[in-house]
């Protein structure tokens, strides 16, 4: 419709107008290829042919369950990639999950048409709105590539929109590299800072972070709020858990299985001025520590006392920031290693008296 207003399409006489193609039947698929291969043999240039609007020029076919069908002989068409409209996050999956495809793009609205960029109109309102819908959908079941259509010389009078633009496609390839680098477990490495989320964040910012937590349970992932949020963290354990179809024992299990189980045991001691004192001369002047079990690799006075152990686990010792305590943390690949190692902590420094 837009073409044919822009371009005065409809003012020429010898302009075919749409119609719609059922290929199922014998006789039309039987003229849309004699057309086709009329056209291809008076153009030996082309070697690729696009269906512009593919979705629209031929008659879908929806099940019971609504969901459009690529059957048995879609694969044999030759159709190697698939470009369509995305309105909500349905019809982005419709076009992400299409088999037998090299790559899958969307066209994200608005088109660039007179009914959204004139004076007055909306169209970053518009352009936030579709990438939202899409968004989640995305990150389920990504698309290749994202695109947008129409007159770019509409778009280039709404410099607010061209930015808008550029934030979302810079969004949209940070959730592709997110993937890769999610599906690569030897890319992982992990980053530690001072206790308190100001320092978790502030890293992220830094390095460009995917998640960042401390063992509290506080979590944030890039793109989010700088801070913990409980809320966002149990939505994604309600989503893992949706997403999966399994229980949250059966995602733990997969987890012990894939990368091995570590256990943190904690303690809290109490203590008076004097005893403060005397711990933190003990502990963070003379350095006098217990003889743990494990070899000692390295220790870091950084944020109060950490020791790393040369098999794996570790043990810090730190006075609490926020109450009258000295807290203990023990993390081992069993927990009676971890207990003994915290043990060993409040048995060297007469905690437990």
């Amino acid at each position: 419709m837009y073409n044919y207003l822009t371009n005065g399409w409809g003012d020429d006489p010898s302009r075919v107008r749409e119609k719609l193609f059922d290929v199922r039947h014998e006789v039309t698929w039987a003229h849309v290829r004699s057309h086709l291969s009329a056209w291809l043999s008076t153009h030996p240039e082309v070697d690729v042919v696009r269906f512009t609007t593919f979705f629209y020029h031929f008659t879908l076919v929806y099940g019971t369950d609504a969901a459009e069908r690529y059957g048995e002989h879609f694969a044999a068409t030759g159709i190697d990639a698939v470009v369509g409209s995305v309105g909500p996050g349905a019809t982005c999956r419709m076009i992400a999950d299409i088999p037998h495809v090299r790559y899958t793009e969307g066209r994200f609205l608005p088109y660039f048409f007179p009914d959204v960029f004139h004076p007055g109109g909306d169209p970053v309102a518009e352009a936030n709105h579709s990438w939202l819908e899409a968004r989640r959908a995305i990150v389920r079941s990504p698309l290749d590539r994202i695109g947008y259509g129409g007159y770019l010389s509409l778009a280039v009078e709404h410099p607010d929109f061209i930015d808008c633009i550029e934030q979302i496609v810079a969004e949209f390839r940070v959730i592709g590299y997110d993937r890769r680098f999610l599906s690569d477990t030897a890319a992982w490495w992990a980053v530690e800072v001072l206790v308190g989320f100001k320092w978790i964040s502030a890293k992220m910012a830094e390095t460009g972070a995917v998640i960042g937590g401390e063992s509290s349970g506080g979590l944030t992932v890039r793109g989010h709020i700088p801070c913990k949020d409980g809320v966002y963290a149990g939505s994604l354990l309600v989503e893992a858990v949706a997403a999966s179809g399994k229980k949250l024992s059966e995602l733990y299990t997969d987890i012990v299985a894939r990368y091995g189980e570590l256990v943190m045991v904690e303690g809290a001691y109490g203590f008076t001025s004097e005893r403060r004192a005397e711990l933190e001369e003990r502990i963070f002047c003379a350095h006098d520590l217990p003889a743990f079990a494990h070899d000692v690799e390295r220790v870091s006075w950084e944020d109060g006392c950490k020791v790393y152990f040369t098999g794996g686990g570790w043990v810090t010792i730190r006075f609490s920031g926020t109450e009258p305590l000295l807290r203990v943390f023990a993390e081992m690949s069993t927990g009676d290693e971890a207990r003994t190692t915290a043990a060993a902590v409040a048995g060297h420094y007469g905690l437990d008296a």
